[in-house]
């Protein structure tokens, strides 16, 4: 007898309506740098709740704030610029990845015309904590980046994947290996990646 097939399930808690931007995913990994930094963009942006995700092939564990019991994974979103966001309380199992990556696409990303991933970097100097590099599938995001300000990446180790369905933006996040050292990301770069 095969094993059922563990999905990732979207479960919105609003009726919000995104129209077509910017999807921005910071899930906890090395360093928790992208983590804290798009935390840090969902407030700069004010977005709100606006749904979370749900799979037993996640930790079962839930979180809180301000008292409050809330879902470990959520999404929130924005329609000034039109922005969703993702996060995570807990690192997810690499497990999970291919189950996560299709609702990403199916149930949330159909709409944006393109995907921003941060992801935390190791420093390769103490002079390099902090710095954002980015990478890009198309030579439109590369010039993107460029009128952002966000510096592009010239080491060849630093790669994205390139799905032909998906334009997408890296932001590699330089950290130290054991804690969190990100600078905080304006939110006029992540506008300005929208509005170029």
């Amino acid at each position: 007898m095969s094993r059922p097939i563990e999905t990732v399930r979207f479960k919105a808690i609003t009726d919000q309506k995104i129209g077509t931007g910017t999807f921005i995913e910071g899930l906890p990994g090395h360093g928790l740098v992208a983590a804290i930094a798009v935390n840090q963009i969902t407030q700069q942006l004010g977005l709100s709740h606006h749904g979370s995700l749900h799979s037993d092939l996640f930790p079962p564990v839930t979180s809180f704030t301000k008292g409050q019991i809330q879902d470990p994974v959520r999404v929130y979103a924005g329609e000034t610029p039109p922005v969703l966001t993702l996060q995570s309380d807990v690192v997810l199992p690499p497990t999970s990845y291919r189950a996560l990556g299709s609702c990403l696409r199916k149930e949330i990303m159909t709409k944006f015309e393109r995907a921003v991933f941060l992801v935390g970097a190791p420093a390769r100097s103490e002079s390099e904590v902090g710095d954002i590099q980015g990478v890009a599938t198309t030579a439109a995001l590369k010039d993107k980046l460029t009128a952002a300000n966000i510096p592009l990446a010239t080491s060849p180790d630093l790669l994205v994947a390139s799905q032909a369905r998906l334009r997408t933006i890296s932001i590699n996040l330089g950290s130290r290996p054991l804690y969190s050292s990100s600078k905080r990301i304006p939110s006029t770069q992540i506008q300005s990646l929208h509005n170029h």
